[in-house]
């Protein structure tokens, strides 16, 4: 386990603990929202049973499916639910000890410790981290290492923003079902009324029309809009660490000592610090989780 400025772009790039950390506040947040609607209902509603509209539900929910399945491919969508659950799992963040990682891998490539790299290759977890130690073993130019690792950064940046999309459109289209349910139920109620229905009748039929809204404008911004936030934050953020992979890759690759890798490293870990103002500067999903081995 690793706390403070210890290893954890270490956890990021080579293999190291399989122990899960649970990103604690996706967790509150997402149970808090939960209790807060559940509370709010219990407490001020003298009927709360009324709020358990099946048919609203069923609309809202099925409409919305319907309508993504549409507009997206399985695959996208397999990919979008797959990034869902892995935005429980905790950051990995930049410290010293990673830093020094790369300050190591660079006086191996000074001393033609062609051995020593090879073994960080075998041990790199990460398949991007892999990539460009392999380019770099194999004397590949600093810029075509650049060019390769950008090049995957950027598809995976589209990757990510794609799940957000999916995210973002199902947020558009659960209020709208919700609408749709209430006009059925608006039509369903001046019907009765012209059958002469009670008031009770009346209010009942419109309460249960209402809640089908409410299903929609919960889920919309208590649940699916988040997602596609957090996406993206953690996208911004994981792009922050690849970029600083590809920086000390490249600098290593250009002759680089190890004191020059240290200074600079520190130098964009010190401007990381001050965007977030934190001590451990960069939060990002591990990229072996969302390549694999």
């Amino acid at each position: 386990m690793v706390s403070g400025g210890s290893s954890r772009l270490f956890v990021y790039a080579w293999k190291g603990s399989s122990l899960v950390r649970l990103n604690l506040g996706a967790l509150i947040g997402f149970v808090g929202a939960a209790a807060l609607f559940i509370g709010a209902v219990i407490l001020t509603s003298r009927a709360p049973l009324l709020y358990l509209n099946g048919a609203g539900a069923a609309l809202v929910i099925g409409g919305t499916a319907t309508a993504t399945l549409i507009s997206f491919s399985f695959a996208q969508l397999q990919s979008a639910f797959a990034r869902m659950w892995r935005l429980l799992k905790a950051e990995h963040l930049l410290g010293k000890n990673d830093i020094e990682r790369f300050v190591q891998i660079a006086g191996y490539r000074a001393a033609g410790k062609v051995s020593s790299l090879d073994e960080e290759i075998k041990h790199a977890g990460s398949p991007f981290v892999r990539t460009g130690l392999q380019l770099l073993a194999d004397g590949v130019p600093a810029a075509d290492i650049a060019n390769v690792l950008e090049m995957r950064m950027r598809h995976q940046e589209a990757l990510e923003q794609n799940d957000a999309t999916v995210f973002k459109t199902m947020a558009i289209f659960t209020p709208a079902f919700g609408l749709a349910a209430t006009l059925i139920g608006l039509v369903n109620m001046l019907f009765l009324m012209g059958e002469g229905a009670t008031p009770q009748q009346v209010g009942m039929n419109m309460s249960l029309a209402l809640v089908a809204t409410l299903y929609g404008v919960i889920l919309a911004n208590a649940v699916l809009r988040p997602i596609a936030i957090k996406i993206e934050l953690k996208t911004r953020d994981r792009m922050r660490v690849m970029a600083t992979i590809v920086e000390a890759i490249t600098s290593i690759a250009e002759g680089r000592g190890p004191t020059h890798i240290r200074e600079i490293l520190y130098a964009l870990a010190s401007s990381y610090r001050n965007d977030v103002g934190q001590r451990d500067t960069l939060g990002a999903i591990s990229e072996k989780e969302l390549y694999g081995n």
